[in-house]
């Protein structure tokens, strides 16, 4: 059943349409955001639950669905992960500061989660906890 509803978007710059054709649903969410897509006369919930409802109903414009089927056969190409391109990417996900690490990891620097056995933890002790899970289960 059609419900009529309808919602609008504005686009703000040739950036932001740009990336809105490659990788919607990563852009949608950033360029809200920082402000270069706005929803005038509705909002973001009203904007989202009409296209969901779209997408179920099988009901997309055709040149979102052609986008889409483009973006599905570019992908390889588009994420191709050369050694020169993964080696950029560790370096600018993992070779960061160590301040910058000790604002949220524990005293043991672990990257991993803790075990909160109880919520009154700190996290100190649920890195504790966590260890101790592991190896009981060693």
């Amino acid at each position: 059943p059609d419900s009529g509803e309808q919602a609008a978007i504005a686009i703000h710059s040739e950036a932001a349409l740009r990336a809105l054709c490659i990788n919607p649903e990563l852009a949608l969410g950033e360029r809200y955001m920082e402000g270069t897509l706005t929803f005038p006369n509705t909002t973001l919930d009203h904007f989202l639950a009409v296209i969901l409802r779209n997408r179920r109903l099988g009901r997309m414009p055709s040149w979102v669905n052609a986008s889409n089927t483009a973006r599905f056969h570019l992908r390889r190409w588009i994420q191709k992960n050369a050694p020169s391109r993964a080696r950029a990417n560790v370096a600018h996900h993992y070779d960061l500061s160590d301040d910058l690490y000790r604002l949220f990891l524990d005293e043991d620097m672990q990257y991993s989660c803790a075990y909160f056995a109880r919520p009154d933890m700190t996290l100190e002790e649920a890195q504790a906890a966590k260890k101790a899970h592991i190896a009981a289960k060693l």
